[in-house]
């Protein structure tokens, strides 16, 4: 990974890593992406994810059913 943040960093872009863990018939796969965004963008991404995140968070318990 530091690899490629340093030949993405010689290119004036900060990267952005994603990984997705699937079950299939019991076993895991891992797949991790890596995607290379405009220092500009980069700096405006950890409020985006938050933002994002507490989206989802308050969707996800207006729908939850009560035991």
């Amino acid at each position: 990974m530091k690899c490629l943040m340093r030949m993405f960093a010689e290119e004036d872009k900060g990267v952005v890593f994603f990984e997705t863990v699937i079950s299939l018939k019991r076993q895991k796969h891992t797949c991790i992406e890596c995607v290379p965004v405009p220092w500009e963008q980069f700096d405006l991404l950890p409020g985006y994810f938050k933002v994002r995140f507490r989206s989802i968070l308050e969707t996800m318990s207006t729908h939850t059913i009560a035991l």
